[in-house]
């Protein structure tokens, strides 16, 4: 056994190192979900997570780069949940108004279920530039990763083609901000109805995207 895997109390050094990096994390997102964050120093955040300024540092070198794992990880797992979710129903064989239903019933589940994941991951949860600068590279990886999946769902051929790029661009970009109004209660709406309007305004934008894209070849 290596000097960095010793036991401690039965738990393993990577083990306590990784809890104390969740402590840090949750402890900045609910600073960043009830506004406190831009008012937060390193103490701060390691007095409320029960640590001491070492192992702040045993895990990040600055707040900002916590803020950006913490932002990292909720996209992270929207991505997988909707990357998860499409290859079920595209082993299912799902017609694409359920394929889209399914998806975005695991991604909106995930956003709503807490409503601080959405605020933190979309909204100004610290109004400086490097929260901002955050919000545009979640935006940016989710249009990614929504581009590169609808090339190979609709198999549309050219991949340079802009209308991919510009329908993912705003499909994300028009979600976020709907999900944000509706949380807001900027829309009469339940959740069942959002989720499933949603889905329908993601089947039709898609299909439209991928007849231009074929047209074009």
């Amino acid at each position: 056994m290596t000097a960095t895997s010793r036991l401690y109390q039965g738990t393993s050094t990577e083990a306590r190192i990784e809890e104390r990096r969740q402590r840090l994390l949750q402890t900045a997102f609910d600073a960043m979900a009830d506004n406190s964050w831009r008012s937060m120093s390193i103490n701060q955040i390691c007095r409320d997570a029960g640590l001491t300024k070492r192992y702040f540092y045993e895990s990040f070198d600055s707040l900002d780069e916590l803020a950006d794992n913490v932002t990292a990880q909720l996209s992270g797992k929207v991505i997988e949940l909707a990357f998860s979710a499409a290859a079920e129903g595209t082993q299912q064989r799902l017609p694409n108004l359920e394929l889209a239903r399914k998806v975005m019933k695991q991604v909106l589940g995930y956003l709503t279920d807490d409503p601080r994941r959405a605020r933190v991951l979309f909204g100004e949860a610290a109004d400086n530039p490097v929260a901002r600068a955050n919000r545009r590279n979640v935006i940016s990886a989710l249009a990614s990763a929504v581009n590169q999946y609808g090339h190979q769902h609709y198999q549309a051929g050219n991949k340079t083609d802009p209308i991919a790029t510009l329908t993912s661009s705003m499909l994300v970009g028009g979600t976020i901000e709907a999900i944000l109004l509706w949380l807001e209660g900027g829309m009469d709406m339940g959740r069942e109805q959002f989720i499933d309007d949603v889905a329908e305004m993601w089947m039709i934008n898609g299909d439209a995207a991928a007849a231009i894209g074929k047209r074009r070849n």
